[in-house]
């Protein structure tokens, strides 16, 4: 990652530390905090290959004073737009493009769900409410960046991997939750796994049963873990 880039994700996780959105409960998820496992939780590094930054928001939002996060964003080079689509607000520089998700509610939002306290509206998507849970705080620069637990990361990234239309997402994702399960402990990520929903479990068993051929050196910790083909541990 280049230096300008890293100088400019660094000052959006201060902007966002000095408005007391981490205190919130505002995540930062995705690649980026892949990243963060990778310079802070001792994650092998990989690549990373994506300029979108998704910043996660607990719902309901909690009560608070109210802020104008697009003015601070505006002042390091952003610009507000909104999508055509469902109204949700993005903010868009020359190098990165800040989103804004939400956990979806009932049997689904048509439209993006406005945040009075930020001025912004998020995407709500399915399964986000795991990452909510039992999340962590890393030092990045200046900012206590609240991001979500190694292992949930881990199971959603597996989870989600089975919707993904697009092969590259969908592998990107298998390879980051891999990754991150080096550092796991494997009887508590059993456990998690057992406690998730029957059809969630089937597709997070999926994922890891396609990682033993995506990820051939990988296969060490896929069966350390308990997915591996019975062939290969005979």
């Amino acid at each position: 990652m280049e230096g300008a880039v890293d100088d400019l994700f660094e000052q959006i996780l201060a902007a966002f530390d000095k408005a007391g959105l981490w205190r919130d409960g505002v995540e930062l998820i995705g690649s980026w905090s892949f990243l963060l496992y990778q310079r802070h939780l001792g994650v092998r590094r990989m690549p990373l290959r994506t300029q979108d930054v998704d910043f996660l928001l607990p719902r309901p939002y909690p009560k608070r004073a109210e802020i104008d996060l697009g003015e601070g964003l505006e002042r390091l080079g952003f610009r507000r737009a909104a999508a055509t689509t469902i109204g949700s607000t993005y903010f868009l520089h020359p190098e990165l493009k800040i989103e804004f998700l939400a956990p979806e509610r009932g049997k689904g939002d048509e439209s993006a769900w406005p945040v009075k306290a930020l001025g912004v509206s998020a995407i709500p998507l399915r399964f986000m409410d795991m990452l909510l849970k039992d999340s962590i705080t890393v030092k990045e620069g200046s900012a206590h960046v609240r991001v979500p637990s190694p292992l949930n990361f881990s199971l959603h990234k597996l989870l989600i991997a089975q919707r993904r239309k697009n092969k590259a997402k969908k592998e990107r994702d298998i390879e980051q939750a891999v990754y991150v399960l080096e550092i796991l402990e494997p009887e508590r990520f059993r456990q998690e796994l057992t406690d998730c929903p029957r059809k969630w479990r089937s597709l997070i068993e999926k994922s890891l049963k396609e990682a033993w051929d995506l990820l051939p050196l990988e296969r060490t910790t896929l069966a350390k873990f308990g997915f591996a083909p019975q062939s290969s541990l005979s």
